[in-house]
């Protein structure tokens, strides 16, 4: 397995923190007992653990955005009119200490977040694995709640698979 797996997640809910191995075993378990009931087990240990990594992936993006927002600011310091000088140096002091902020913080988690972007694909691929098999048997279905269509709605964008269309 690789090192990027072996991590656990942290945050809040009964799950929280497990490793992928952990969620893998919660999912087999479900798999053994085809029902709406492993359906929905299934949605929502996908969407703690999710919830558990963080979703950072758009971080980079935010500290890009500011950044560049910060320089817009700097140039009407140094270049725009007079009456925006007050307006522009407030915002770079304000967008340029925003940016300072999470360029740091991306730069010191950038290991953890790319093996917590490992780790969320690892777990939507194993959810919808367990999914699949899950749907293969036959039994009453039932509708989903909002909460597991949205998480199932990501699932089937991002792994993509025949039969989990089928609970919407």
């Amino acid at each position: 397995m690789r090192a990027e797996l072996e991590g656990r997640g942290s945050g809040l809910g009964r799950y929280q923190g497990l490793t992928v191995i952990e969620i893998e075993a919660l999912f087999a378990a479900c798999r053994n007992d085809p029902s709406m009931r492993s359906v929905r087990s299934v949605l929502r240990i996908t969407r703690e653990q999710l919830d558990a990594r963080g979703s950072l992936g758009g971080f980079p993006y935010l500290a890009i955005g500011l950044s560049v927002i910060a320089l817009v600011a700097l140039a009407m310091v140094l270049f725009g009119p007079r009456e925006l000088l007050v307006t522009a140096r407030m915002a770079l002091i304000g967008f340029g200490t925003t940016a300072a902020a999470t360029i740091y913080g991306v730069l010191n988690t950038r290991h953890e977040r790319r093996a917590n972007l490992v780790q969320e694909a690892e777990i939507r691929r194993l959810a919808a694995d367990s999914l699949q098999e899950i749907l293969a048997h036959e039994f009453p279905r039932k509708p989903l709640e909002r909460e597991h269509i949205a998480i199932l709605q990501e699932l089937i964008k991002r792994e993509p698979r025949e039969r989990l269309d089928s609970l919407l």
